[in-house]
């Protein structure tokens, strides 16, 4: 007999979807994430306000951008919250709202969570801040803030030691280096952006990956075509 989610025990529950949730699939993370914010008194203030973070996330990666304020919305109402853990969860209507085509909104939320984050020294919050902020500024065409937000996006994630926002870092990267057509830096970041979702079995971050260098060597090969027509 299978048992339910939320009939295993508290240990095995974290674990499942911290799994799931590094490898990208969102879909098993949110089911798991939701029997666990059901249940507040089962952990501690600090781990809760991550679960809802993480809840959200996925939310939004599954294109379910409403229930994703509703999360932030529920956690912000949360009476532990550090300050660092209350700008995180803002930051995450950044990317909700760029999920939604709505970037000037996105940017306005992201600018001032990057800028509270920054203050308060969170570099694992101010990495995934910025990045959200360097999609926006592609979105708008705003190349090089794009570029100079996913630089920084990628050093903070460096120093706090988080290989998947490194990951999505570099892939930023390579869609900003396609957006200039210099396509060799594009594969080269892609390549360093696959690598790591290969290493952590990021399931989303492969496919995306390989979506970038695929784009990024098409475009390359169909420039050289074009220069040997001339």
């Amino acid at each position: 007999m299978i048992r339910r989610l939320d009939e295993h025990p508290l240990p095995e529950r974290l674990r499942y979807a911290e799994i799931h949730f590094t490898r990208g699939m969102y879909a098993l993370a949110r089911d798991e994430l939701e029997t666990l914010v059901r249940e507040p008194d089962l952990v501690d203030a600090d781990l809760l306000g991550k679960l809802w973070w993480r809840l959200a996330y996925c939310h939004v990666a599954l294109g379910v951008t409403e229930e994703a304020e509703r999360s932030v919305d529920r956690a912000l109402a949360l009476p532990e919250l550090s300050e660092a853990q209350t700008w995180q969860l803002k930051s995450l209507r950044a990317f909700a709202s760029l999920s939604r085509g709505e970037y000037d909104r996105a940017r306005e939320i992201a600018e001032e969570a990057v800028a509270a984050l920054r203050e308060l020294g969170d570099h694992g919050g101010l990495s995934s801040a910025l990045r959200w902020l360097a999609v926006t500024h592609l979105r708008l065409g705003e190349l090089e803030a794009a570029f100079e937000a996913a630089y920084c996006s990628l050093a903070e994630a460096r120093h706090a030691g988080l290989d998947t926002e490194a990951g999505h870092a570099h892939s930023v990267l390579c869609m900003a280096f396609i957006q200039r057509g210099q396509y060799d830096s594009a594969r080269e970041h892609g390549a360093e952006g696959l690598g790591i979702a290969e290493r952590l079995g990021h399931r989303s971050g492969v496919t995306r990956n390989c979506l970038h260098l695929s784009i990024a060597a098409r475009l390359a090969e169909l420039g050289r075509q074009a220069e040997e027509a001339e």
